[in-house]
């Protein structure tokens, strides 16, 4: 994955084995560690500083109307420094997803920023703006239902911005073995949106392997403002 100012984001040596399929996120499960490496993908003129954030949502819904904090996300470090002599060298980061026995949402989103500083134009991030590495989290102790779906990872806009979201199946004992579960996924409002794709087979094979699915904003000649539409998620077997 590369960002603004030249900064790859790589998972495991330097492959992509298991990003997301359309690497809008990475995944990390609740109570392991997922390892990232993070490098810079020009020369730069002077030595480059990064910090390291977590940002979680304030709260998410737990059961009911109950909502409470996501489940903690440790990194390590939360600074490194690019040494303009050895630019060129990686430098690992740990990301520890602490365990409990909360059920959250199967699948929520979070992420960790970075601030850029150095006399190098290139690599100097504005405060409001630093550079942001999308994470997946999936809880494990959330057994309700045969899937989870995540939320929209951004709003759609007119502007051509598409939002992606996850399904995942939760049971590795649902379908039956030489049964798929068919997930139909459809727009309340074509006039505004749709998604891709329309539908999803899911196995016992494909047990806690999100899927992504885009939701493609339609550009319309009407001044209507900002508009609210829903994406369904309809299960059934075959």
């Amino acid at each position: 994955m590369v960002y603004s100012g030249s900064v790859l984001v790589h998972q495991g040596s330097f492959t992509d084995a298991a990003v997301l399929r359309d690497a809008n996120a990475f995944l990390i499960n609740e109570g392991e560690t997922q390892f990232l490496y993070i490098s810079l993908g020009t020369e730069p003129t002077d030595d480059v500083y990064i910090t390291l954030d977590v940002v979680l949502p304030d709260s998410i819904p737990i059961s009911g109307n109950a909502t409470g904090l996501p489940p903690r996300l440790q990194i390590f470090p939360d600074s490194m420094i690019f040494v303009a002599s050895r630019w060129n060298i990686s430098q690992k980061l740990q990301i520890f997803a602490l365990d409990d026995s909360v059920s959250y949402p199967a699948l929520q989103w979070a992420s960790v920023h970075l601030q850029l500083a150095s006399s190098d134009a290139n690599y100097t991030t504005d405060p409001q703006a630093p550079v942001s590495i999308p994470l997946l989290l999936f809880d494990n102790d959330y057994n309700l239902g045969w899937i989870g779906v995540s939320l929209p990872n951004r709003p759609t806009g007119e502007d051509g911005t598409q939002a992606v979201f996850y399904v995942a199946l939760l049971s590795h004992n649902w379908p039956p073995i030489g049964n798929n579960l068919v997930v139909q996924i459809r727009s309340t409002n074509f006039s505004h949106g749709y998604v891709s794709p329309i539908g999803l087979q899911m196995t016992s094979v494909d047990y806690r392997v999100p899927e992504p699915v885009t939701v493609i904003p339609v550009d319309d000649d009407y001044a209507d403002g900002n508009t609210v539409y829903n994406v369904c998620v309809i299960v059934g077997c075959s």
